[in-house]
């Protein structure tokens, strides 16, 4: 069992710890990406599948206009929790606000099949983008609807600025003896 939720700072180290275990194909290091910049600011659509105890997966999103291209796709391939590919793939494509998604997977990624599964196509092949001789396909997939980012993010936001403003009053009156 496990819920899909907005990737927050706190879950950083979780996530490093997920995505060295995952071996992604594309060999880049996790301290490479600006997560917290990217949390910060607003500037992916950040998801996290949390079973309580742990992550067993996230995916990022970039949003540009009426398209979208998923930067990250990682998960816990021990894990047993059952549709987890298919809860974030599903919960991005939701929030995007997009007409497609795009993906880069490299050949013979083990991802490939499950993306052609939930209607993505082969739209072009790209020699060497991981390295000399390391090809990758572009899959795009048109999206049925744009649907809106849900407002839990700006709500649970407020409440973080609200309980900062009354811990910071508390703090005042502490120091006013």
């Amino acid at each position: 069992m496990f819920e899909i939720r907005w990737m927050e700072l706190a879950d950083l180290n979780k996530l490093s710890k997920l995505y060295r275990s995952s071996k992604p194909s594309t060999g880049r290091a996790f301290s490479s990406y600006p997560f917290t910049e990217w949390i910060v600011n607003n500037e992916r659509l950040l998801l996290v599948a949390d079973s309580g105890t742990k992550l067993l997966g996230f995916i990022v999103v970039r949003p540009k206009g009426e398209e979208a291209s998923i930067d990250l796709f990682c998960y816990d391939k021990r894990s047993r929790a059952k549709n987890l590919k298919d809860a974030l793939l599903e919960h991005a494509e939701r929030f995007a606000e997009a007409k497609q998604m795009s993906i880069f997977l490299p050949k013979g990624d083990k991802l490939i099949p499950f993306f052609k599964k939930k209607g993505y196509k082969v739209y072009d092949e790209i020699k060497d983008l991981y390295g000399k001789g390391k090809d990758a396909y572009l899959f795009i997939k048109k999206l049925e609807r744009s649907a809106k980012k849900p407002k839990k993010k700006v709500k649970k936001q407020k409440e973080e600025d609200d309980l900062l403003k009354e811990n910071l009053k508390k703090l005042d009156a502490y120091l006013d003896f």
